[in-house]
């Protein structure tokens, strides 16, 4: 295979909308925290909660007050702070992401989750409330979300969006 052709396979891989999104999301939390530098983002890690529970969310936030806490060795394996996911196309990746992974992150103690809908242009929180996460807001459009795990940081919905056509 010459190099051409190859340039040519990796320029097929499509750009989707949640590789758009969580590019985004990811470049947002990075400039957040490059001035509040209050913890890590991490694209795509796995967390390991049990030997029958481990997924990889599309993003994790992991304050720097828990990190040991939370990491061992390369992957996490405690309670992250917040986690997102962004929802593949079809009715099944939407149940999963807002039932299953929401009933197991809350099972694991996750403080908050984001459930970022990239059909409907929309993004669901979610806070831990005992065992549970309860929804804590449907957020659109123009609306802004903001999260107690980082002070002053608001992230408008059109922004996680942007780069839709």
């Amino acid at each position: 295979m010459n190099l051409s052709e190859e340039n040519s396979l990796c320029l097929a891989h499509p750009v989707s909308h949640i590789s758009l999104s969580s590019s985004n999301l990811q470049i947002a939390f990075a400039k957040y925290l490059e001035a509040s530098p209050i913890g890590v983002v991490v694209p795509g890690t796995g967390a390991i909660f049990s030997d029958y529970d481990a997924v990889i969310p599309d993003l994790a936030f992991v304050s720097n007050e828990r990190w040991d806490q939370v990491v061992t060795g390369e992957k996490f394996t405690g309670a992250l702070d917040l986690v997102i996911e962004v929802t593949s196309s079809g009715a099944e990746n939407r149940r999963r992401d807002l039932l299953v992974k929401r009933q197991l992150y809350g099972k694991y103690g996750i403080t908050e989750y984001w459930v970022v809908d990239s059909d409907n242009h929309l993004v669901e929180v979610y806070r831990s409330k005992g065992q549970q996460l309860e929804r804590a807001g449907t957020f659109r459009h123009t609306d802004e979300i903001e999260t107690p795990l980082l002070p002053g940081f608001k992230l408008a919905v059109t922004t996680i969006f942007k780069l839709y056509p």
